[in-house]
């Protein structure tokens, strides 16, 4: 039995698949969308930012964090989180845990605590301690065996904190994957930011608010990330790669997949330069406008001097009664033709024939009536 094969999608119905997905994503928006809308500047572990500013900190951090009694160490500038987007929020908790690496108290579950303290304003501290509270007083309240450790209860009060700020917590992973693997397109951007962007909302996932409080989520592996950008790519770049024999199932890492789209980048940057770049032209009746090679057909006449075609025997211009008359193949056509196509009116007008009329006052009546229903086609009811 021959495998059953789907039909191939036609440019219509892949142009609605894709009103559907935008129109699906507009409904149900990401948490993170790829152009990033930030209400809170970005801070670094290496860029000095202004003290005076209330709503930054400054944090001392060693530069070996195995040698702490040293004394060397410079200052990292985290900006504070009090309201804003999922993206805000998925950011303060990248610094965060950049900041605790730096310092080395990533074991130290009471500096963490007090890392974020500092760091949080306004309703998001007065929920952040609120929470931690509740969880301190549920978990005192457990047997010592059931007891979770501090690290534990540090990340349910996050990840309540982070339930206030995601809109549908719920859904907000599965909607964030969904919009990541369907709703990305490269065009023709350059694909190292492309790809930057890409991986730093997959980075993001992980902070997300998720449902079991005891588990962090995690974003897509490595394996669908390359697929993901892969079929972001432009539709002039696959054709690239079939001409050049490359398999997409065949690249190991995005490293080595963002080199190859890079270099496709270049060489489409070169070709544009050069003037090399093919047009598309629009099909024959499309409804762009008609090019020289592709014109629409014309229904109607070029000039006043093109002459029409007869609608009867499909000829150009006019013709004599003969012509039509004569041919045997129009014998029966006659009626018609002379219903469509008057005598007076049209060019194509028969006037019945003289030859045989008699030119005498003896006129036999019935002889020339047949004589002329002969001449016309018309089949005569006196015999």
């Amino acid at each position: 039995m021959a495998p059953i094969q789907s039909k191939p999608t036609s440019p219509t119905t892949s142009g609605r698949h894709e009103q559907i997905i935008k129109a699906t994503f507009r409904a149900f928006p990401p948490s993170i969308p790829f152009e990033p809308a930030l209400s809170r500047p970005s801070g670094s572990l290496t860029s000095a930012k202004d003290e005076k500013d209330p709503k930054c900190r400054a944090f001392n951090v060693p530069l070996d964090r195995n040698n702490k009694q040293d004394g060397d160490s410079f200052k990292a500038y985290i900006w504070c989180f009090e309201d804003g987007t999922p993206e805000d929020w998925c950011r303060i908790n990248e610094e965060v845990e950049d900041l605790v690496k730096a310092m080395g108290v990533d074991q130290d579950t009471d500096a963490q605590h007090n890392i974020w303290r500092s760091l949080l304003l306004g309703k998001a501290k007065d929920r952040f301690t609120a929470l931690y509270n509740k969880v301190a007083v549920e978990n005192r309240a457990m047997v010592t065996t059931e007891q979770q450790a501090a690290s534990k209860l540090l990340q349910l009060t996050l990840n309540g904190v982070a339930r206030k700020i995601f809109k549908d917590w719920e859904y907000a992973i599965r909607n964030q994957k969904r919009y990541m693997v369907h709703g990305l397109a490269m065009g023709h951007k350059d694909p190292e930011a492309f790809i930057d962007r890409v991986q730093k909302m997959n980075r993001f996932i992980k902070y997300f608010p998720s449902p079991d409080p005891s588990t962090k989520p995690s974003g897509l592996d490595e394996r669908d990330m390359m697929d993901l950008i892969i079929m972001a790519a432009p539709a002039e770049w696959h054709i690239s790669m079939l001409s050049q024999g490359k398999r997409t199932d065949r690249f190991t890492s995005i490293e080595e997949v963002t080199e190859y789209l890079v270099q496709l980048h270049r060489a489409d940057k070169l070709r544009k330069t050069l003037g090399l770049e093919k047009k598309s032209r629009p099909a024959p009746n499309s409804d762009g406008p008609p090019n020289k090679r592709h014109k629409k057909e014309r229904t109607f006449p070029k000039s006043s001097k093109e002459k029409a075609v007869c609608p009867h025997c499909k000829k150009y211009g006019t013709h004599k009664p003969e012509e039509f008359t004569q041919n045997p193949a129009n014998r029966n056509k006659g009626s018609t033709f002379k219903k469509t196509a008057p005598m007076k009116e049209s060019s194509h007008a028969i006037t019945p024939s003289t030859k045989n009329e008699p030119e005498d006052d003896d006129l036999d009546v019935d002889d020339f009536i047949r004589q002329l229903h002969v001449n016309t086609g018309i089949e005569s009811d006196l015999e």
